[in-house]
């Protein structure tokens, strides 16, 4: 049986926020310090999104990417990750960064 999931519906945006909480539970925990060059690698990536030409916001200080900041008022996805410009600006920027993406074959 093949499942297949709408990453763009709402459905799913509401449950993957719901579950936000949870998901960041789930990651290691890292020393201020790593923390700090987290959010500077995270902050660079947005901002080099933005300079590629897509409208990215900002991460969170504390909590980095989360669903609810990249959605819109409409409770859609404010960005279409599955879009060519969005795949495209994001390669430039992890290889800019150097963080490679998810998916991707480490280098």
């Amino acid at each position: 049986v093949l499942l297949r999931i709408d990453f763009r519906s709402s459905d799913f945006l509401d449950a993957m926020e719901a579950c936000d909480e949870l998901l960041a539970a789930l990651q290691p925990e890292i020393d201020p310090e790593q923390q700090a060059e987290q959010a500077e690698q995270q902050l660079a990536f947005a901002e080099c999104m933005r300079r590629e030409g897509v409208d990215f916001p900002d991460p969170d200080p504390i909590r980095g990417f989360t669903i609810g900041s990249m959605r819109a008022t409409d409770g859609s996805l404010a960005i279409d990750p599955f879009s060519p410009d969005f795949q495209a600006a994001s390669t430039i920027c992890a290889a800019e960064i150097g963080a490679d993406l998810p998916g991707q074959p480490v280098s």
